[in-house]
């Protein structure tokens, strides 16, 4: 029977935060959302409510599932993902995740037949928790974003609810003690921080259309490279620390703004990092992106600032009951 435990000391979660530290990149963006929490005043300290499904999380070989509720989305981790991320996986997987269509049989998603017997069973206990989570969350048809979710858990999304989105991304990472290149700005060119100021221009530019609030909290670590005063090129930080809206005016593009941005934010990435888990060496953490598997520019930027993918990557499903 499935059954949920709530984690809400100040112990369970830092114990929580120990174990993300130590299972990335997987992790990275969880680890980045928990670091976070109390920075953003749109996504207040004490709003969301943490659940997993094993009363010992930390000490089992079972699949664990964890849940982050926060009233408008929900967060979604399961710990066989930190082993089949990194498996070889069928050509069928891909195509299937890409695409966002899943037939009522799915193929073989793993090479190896261990790996699949895991992700099978794994595959049964995302529903299981799914099912009866939704049922005691609503009850009802209310809709729900599951945010940053794998893209290994998107076909028990599609079995069991009416989609309305479904947004796969390929996930970048970067470990933290890399060294970052020196920065080099063209003449009349400068670099600082995204201010209040610039919320209008960045919620305009952006192919998203974010909550200006939500904007001004990602600013908290930002980069801006302004000419002559201008804005000209920027980029902020999202509430897990993926880095976020990255964007170059068309007339200054092609001058390597974007990589600079990039750089700018992992120095202030290293930094943040060592003010919150001061003990936990950088090599044990990942700066992070996800990007649109359609958007090949995107993914050679990061290619070429040193990111590298693992997995499927992952998606943004809002989904509702059937």
């Amino acid at each position: 029977m499935t059954q949920l435990y709530k984690w809400s000391t100040d112990e369970q979660i830092d114990q929580f935060k120990q174990y993300l530290t130590h299972k990335g990149p997987t992790t990275a963006s969880l680890l980045g959302y928990l670091l976070s929490t109390g920075v953003c005043e749109s996504d207040a300290p004490g709003k969301s409510q943490i659940f997993s499904n094993h009363s010992d999380p930390f000490n089992t070989s079972s699949v664990v599932v964890w849940l982050i509720d926060s009233d408008h989305r929900i967060r979604f981790f399961v710990s066989s993902e930190l082993e089949l991320n990194f498996k070889k996986m069928t050509p069928d997987a891909a195509a299937l995740a890409y695409n966002a269509s899943y037939p009522d049989e799915l193929p073989a998603y793993f090479s190896n037949v261990e790996d699949e017997a895991l992700y099978k069973q794994s595959l049964q206990t995302v529903e299981e928790v799914l099912t009866f989570y939704m049922d005691q969350r609503y009850g009802a048809d209310k809709g729900v974003l599951y945010h940053d979710t794998c893209l290994l858990w998107a076909p028990i999304f599609h079995k069991l609810f009416k989609i309305n989105i479904d947004s796969p991304c390929f996930v970048f990472s970067k470990q933290a003690s890399k060294p970052l290149d020196p920065i080099t700005l063209p003449p009349q060119h400068t670099i600082g921080s995204l201010l209040p100021t610039d919320v209008e221009t960045v919620v305009t530019k952006n192919k998203i259309a974010y909550d200006p609030k939500y904007v001004q909290d990602c600013f908290r670590i930002s980069s801006a490279i302004r000419v002559n005063g201008e804005l000209a090129a920027w980029g902020m930080t999202h509430r897990d620390l993926y880095i976020g809206a990255l964007h170059v005016l068309p007339e200054y593009r092609r001058q390597g703004l974007a990589e600079i941005l990039i750089t700018d934010l992992c120095r202030q990435y290293a930094e943040f990092f060592k003010s919150q888990l001061p003990n936990v060496p950088l090599d044990q953490l990942y700066f992070g992106s996800c990007v649109e598997t359609f958007n090949d520019a995107s993914s050679r930027l990061f290619r070429k600032a040193g990111f590298v993918t693992h997995g499927l990557g992952t998606t943004w499903i809002h989904c509702c009951r059937k």
